[in-house]
């Protein structure tokens, strides 16, 4: 997508598991970009307010672990989602004790 003018800041808010692009661009207004994830590679997993961490697994072996951050900036939010690949087979979400959550096979 394409924003003109003097873009400040972009946010992905998400409805139903697709999410909604906003961009803001400075003294103007603030443009929303829905963006179909039909003909993506990805998908959301929505977290828990207790899960801090998840250990992902791959179709092709490979495995990473998943640090989610409640702000990743000063004085933001981030969202309780993580955006997965399509080649994802597994994932395992944890709390901040390293107690396992739940285990997701996809």
């Amino acid at each position: 997508f394409y924003v003109p003018g003097n873009a400040r800041a972009l946010a992905a808010v998400y409805r139903e598991k697709d999410p909604v692009i906003l961009a803001s661009v400075n003294n103007d207004s603030l443009q929303s970009f829905v963006w179909n994830n039909t003909n993506l590679k990805s998908q959301y997993l929505k977290l828990d307010a207790n899960e801090v961490t998840a250990l992902v697994n791959y179709r092709d072996g490979s495995t990473q672990k998943i640090e989610q951050f409640y702000g990743d900036g000063f004085m933001s939010q981030s969202s309780r989602f993580l955006t997965l690949s399509k080649e994802v087979s597994q994932v395992e979400t944890f709390d901040a004790q390293q107690q396992q959550i739940r285990r997701l096979k996809f």
